[in-house]
């Protein structure tokens, strides 16, 4: 092989990986989907399944029954109803989720922004016992203004920026233990609490406590006690 011919043999060589790499798909997901709304009903939505339109439905503090999911990673959610912009056959997505990871479940959070302007905030849990354990408790902020929250547990106290989220590991071999609960959010003029309670945690349940604020602009806390999804 002459000089010549072994220079582009070896230029071919070294391009091949990142060929390889353009060629690949985007990523795909095979999973279940549940759902819970943190204070009222989402309806009227639905995604895509190949050609197949899927209607999604969340229930204020109930976990639904599965979906299947099959497609990106990255999950659209569309409103029945939309107008579709000229030369689309889908309207506008009204919320945009990331499935994370290579699960088999997850747990999707949906919730309607308060303004009336029909968003709609949507996060996925993934939805498995090593993250989220039997015995934990796991906070989410769903504000949709940028307003931090700060909540406490006895002397743990954490602080949690829209959309964040915060795992509590599981209680201790005893089977439960009992805290005193306080939330706050960051005013204009510092922390204004808004709950202050007292509450369980128990060892073979797993809890969800959603930050959530209403149209008049107030913030609540809401509990919800959380089981693995069906397998």
């Amino acid at each position: 092989m002459n000089r010549r011919a072994l220079s582009f043999f070896l230029l071919m060589l070294t391009g091949l990986p990142s060929l390889a790499l353009a060629q690949q798909a985007p990523a795909a997901v095979n999973c279940r989907l549940t759902t819970i709304s943190g204070s009222r009903p989402v309806e009227g939505l639905f995604y895509v399944r190949g050609e197949e339109r899927v209607p999604l439905r969340a229930l204020p503090l109930v976990r639904s029954g599965p979906y299947v999911y099959r497609g990106p990673q990255r999950l659209l959610l569309y409103r029945e109803g939309d107008p579709l912009p000229e030369g689309a056959v889908l309207p506008t997505p009204v919320a945009a989720v990331e499935l994370p990871g290579k699960e088999s479940a997850y747990l999707l959070l949906l919730s309607e922004a308060s303004d009336g302007s029909g968003r709609i905030f949507a996060q996925a849990l993934a939805d498995n016992l090593t993250d989220f354990p039997a015995g934990a408790c796991r906070f989410i902020n769903l504000t949709a203004s940028a307003v931090n929250v700060a909540a406490a547990l006895d002397d743990d106290v954490f602080v949690l920026k829209p959309g964040e989220i915060h795992t509590v590991p599981a209680v201790t071999a005893d089977g439960q233990e009992e805290v005193r609960m306080r939330f706050a959010y960051q005013g204009q003029e510092g922390w204004e609490p808004f709950y202050t309670g007292r509450w369980t945690q128990r060892q073979h349940l797993r809890t969800l406590f959603l930050i959530l604020e209403n149209p008049r602009g107030h913030f609540t806390m809401r509990r919800i006690t959380d089981r693995p999804a069906a397998r």
